[in-house]
């Protein structure tokens, strides 16, 4: 994780992070990202939606994107089922997908304001610069079993 941090420039402090404490609304860099948003908006409301509120934008859109993960995960350790239980599986199943299809919705803002210059990073990248731990964890998992 501190890896991440470290790529994208961001000083290592995950509770700040979350609150979007790591967006300087006076930053030119969320200049398009703010304006790209405010636009989204009817025009009514668009003068009065400032820079200073996009980290309180990113602390709810983050918030919302952890309590989406945990609903898709709700039935993660399920390995079989049988009767009216496999039905509210398939069911939440079926309303899942159709959530996580959509879940672009939301990461999109969200790797804009992590990085508004779009800076992009491949795994051995981040191993060789950043330290990031490049293995596979599947097979860690597997040496416990």
């Amino acid at each position: 994780m501190k890896a991440l941090f470290q790529a994208f420039n961001l000083s290592w402090d995950p509770v700040s992070f979350t609150k979007g404490g790591f967006i300087d609304p006076k930053d030119p860099r969320y200049a398009s990202v703010h304006s790209k948003l405010t636009s989204e908006l009817h025009p009514a409301v668009r003068e009065r939606a400032v820079n200073r509120q996009l980290p309180y934008f990113f602390e709810m859109l983050f918030e919302y994107r952890k309590r989406v993960e945990d609903v898709l995960r709700a039935h993660s350790g399920v390995l079989s089922a049988s009767g009216l239980y496999r039905l509210a599986l398939r069911k939440s199943e079926t309303l899942n997908r159709v959530i996580a299809d959509n879940l672009g919705v939301i990461e999109d803002v969200l790797v804009e304001l992590i990085s508004p210059e779009g800076r992009e990073f491949t795994v051995a990248h981040l191993a060789k610069e950043y330290g990031y731990p490049d293995v596979e964890l599947w097979s860690i998992d597997a040496d416990w079993a």
